[in-house]
């Protein structure tokens, strides 16, 4: 069946009523921007272009961790309230501060030059930096146990150095 772009265009406003009008304005730009667009998997990914990309990486500065641990803190203390459980809740939002540093900074991080940090490094990271920052935020929705982990934690740290 082949169809024109025209013919097409005139079959869906033929269908269009004055209650469907706004839907339609919603909707076929979004449908029509597939007829248009290049699918991402079938775009060049030659290596000169990812060469490019790797040299324009610059690994996640201290203000950027910052922001991105709060945004982990704000998500688990919010889930918490919400009452999602706290290992779901550490989780996602553990797995969005190393996710979010391995895909905008490929999982550089400026305070640890030349070496790129791997998804479970910057997991279990990320998940001693949100606990550290939910236990100031919203201490009380930290069960007892993980306070007392954390606190463990801290202890071997400053003993190892």
């Amino acid at each position: 069946m082949n169809i024109k772009h025209s013919e097409l265009l005139e079959s869906i406003f033929f269908l269009v009523t004055k209650r469907n009008l706004l839907k339609l304005a919603i909707v076929l730009p979004l449908f029509l921007t597939g007829f248009f667009q290049e699918p991402s998997y079938s775009r060049d990914k030659s290596s000169k272009k990812k060469d490019n990309i790797e040299k324009n990486i610059i690994g996640a500065s201290k203000t950027d961790t910052f922001l991105y641990r709060q945004i982990g803190v704000n998500y688990l203390c919010r889930a918490r309230l919400a009452d999602i459980e706290f290992p779901k809740a550490l989780g996602v939002s553990s797995a969005t501060f190393a996710d979010i540093i391995s895909q905008k900074h490929g999982g550089l991080v400026q305070e640890i030059p030349d070496q790129k940090l791997t998804p479970k490094q910057l997991y279990m990271s990320a998940e001693v930096q949100i606990v550290e920052g939910a236990m100031r935020v919203c201490p009380n929705e930290i069960p007892e146990d993980t306070k007392k982990k954390f606190q463990d934690f801290l202890k071997k740290s400053k003993s190892k150095k």
